[in-house]
C-alpha cells in the first residue's frame, strides 16, 4: 500500500476540485514512482499514544474552561468573596475553593460558594486525570522516540504532538536500488489512456 500525500496542484488548477480527478491523479502518482511513501501503521506504541492524547487534550480543555468560569465568576462576586480570591493563585485558589462549606442558604453568597466549590473540585478530578494520562504517555513516548525526548528543550508535551503524527515504515518502493525518485518540480506524467501507461518526460531546460 503506498500512500499520497496530496492532489496534483496543477490538475487541480485546471480542472478544479473533483473527488473523481483526485482519485485518478492518487492512482497515476503511485504508478508512477511519484508517490512512494507507505501508509501509516495503526498498531504499536504510535496509535497508543495518540488514542491516549486524544482523551488527555479533552481533559486539559476542560480543566482550563473551568478554571475560566472560576475566574468570570469571582470578578461579578459579591465583595466577600471577591476579595478573599481574586489575588489567590491557581493552586491556592482551587485549595481554598474546594474546602468552601456553603451550607443549605440559597442566598447569593452561600449559591456563588456553591458553585465555585463545584467547579473547583471538578478542575482538580481533571488535574488528576491529566497526571494519570502523562502517567502513562511518559514511558511510552520515551519508548518510541528516546532520541526525541533527550533533545534539550523537548518535554513529554513536544515529543507527543511530534510522535502521535504517526511513523511511516521503510518504503521499498524509494528504497529500491537503481531507482531514482523522481523530482515534482521538473517531471512532468503524460498518462496515455488508450495504452493504459504512464509516460514520465523531463522538461527541456530554457535559457
Amino acid at each position: 500500500m503506498v500512500e499520497v500525500d496530496r492532489p496534483n496542484r496543477q490538475r487541480r488548477r485546471r480542472k478544479g476540485k473533483s473527488d473523481p480527478e483526485d482519485a485518478i491523479s492518487a492512482a497515476r502518482a503511485a504508478f508512477s514512482g511519484d508517490a512512494c511513501g507507505a501508509a501509516k501503521t495503526q498498531d504499536g506504541n504510535v496509535e497508543a499514544i495518540r488514542v491516549i492524547r486524544v482523551a488527555r487534550l479533552s481533559a486539559r480543555r476542560a480543566r482550563t474552561q473551568a478554571l475560566n468560569q472560576m475566574r468570570s465568576l469571582i470578578s461579578t462576586a459579591p465583595d466577600p468573596i471577591r476579595e478573599e480570591l481574586r489575588h489567590l493563585s491557581v493552586a491556592r485558589l482551587l485549595e481554598r475553593v474546594a474546602s468552601f462549606r456553603p451550607g443549605t442558604k440559597t442566598d447569593v453568597v452561600s449559591l456563588t460558594k456553591w458553585t465555585l466549590r463545584t467547579l473547583a473540585r471538578r478542575a482538580i478530578e481533571l488535574e488528576d486525570e491529566v497526571k494519570a494520562f502523562d502517567a502513562i504517555l511518559e514511558p511510552l513516548v520515551a519508548e518510541t522516540a528516546p532520541e526525541l525526548v533527550s533533545t534539550l528543550g523537548i518535554g513529554t508535551d513536544s515529543a507527543t504532538i511530534h510522535t502521535a503524527s504517526g511513523v511511516r515504515p521503510p518504503s521499498p518502493i524509494c528504497a529500491a536500488p537503481g531507482r531514482s525518485t523522481p523530482r515534482a518540480a521538473s517531471t512532468n506524467v503524460i498518462a496515455s489512456t488508450e495504452a493504459g501507461t504512464v509516460k514520465p518526460t523531463q522538461r527541456s531546460g530554457t535559457s
